[in-house]
């Protein structure tokens, strides 16, 4: 008696489905969103763009909160990445020589992803905490 043997089933090929052409998603424009902000504490305008994703180091969008100092300067510097320096100039009285001279600050501030800052604006710094070596201060406001 012989064994009735199974037939080996022939391997298929891969079922490919027919790709359908998908329909390429509208790009949406950057447009400047208002963006929810928190109130900082200081009589300052909102920034009017929207910030990164992921930017803690940002007073209205995120974790970064505002102490001690208001900073009012010129930008001389923007090349780093999101840091500029700026420079406050105020008048120093010589009684001796009864005349002016002129005193100069220039501190390192963090510019948060949704302001705009280029060099020779006028902006408004706040003392924050310390965000790198020589950084303690965030822009807040820009005038123009």
């Amino acid at each position: 008696m012989t064994k009735p043997t199974k037939a080996k089933a022939k391997p298929t090929e891969a079922k490919t489905k027919p790709t359908k052409a998908k329909a390429k998603p509208t790009e949406a424009k950057a447009k400047p969103t208002k963006a929810k902000a928190r109130n900082i504490g200081l009589p300052v305008n909102n920034p009017k763009n929207k910030p990164e994703d992921g930017d803690n180091k940002n007073p209205f969008n995120g974790t970064l909160s505002i102490r001690g100092k208001i900073f009012e300067g010129r930008v001389v510097k923007s090349a780093a990445k999101n840091t500029v320096i700026l420079e406050k100039e105020s008048p120093i009285y010589f009684e001796k020589f009864k005349r002016y001279g002129r005193g100069k600050n220039r501190i390192h501030a963090h510019v948060p992803s949704n302001l705009d800052v280029n060099d020779g604006d006028r902006v408004t710094a706040a003392e924050c905490r310390q965000l790198a070596k020589s950084v303690s201060f965030v822009v807040v406001e820009v005038k123009e």
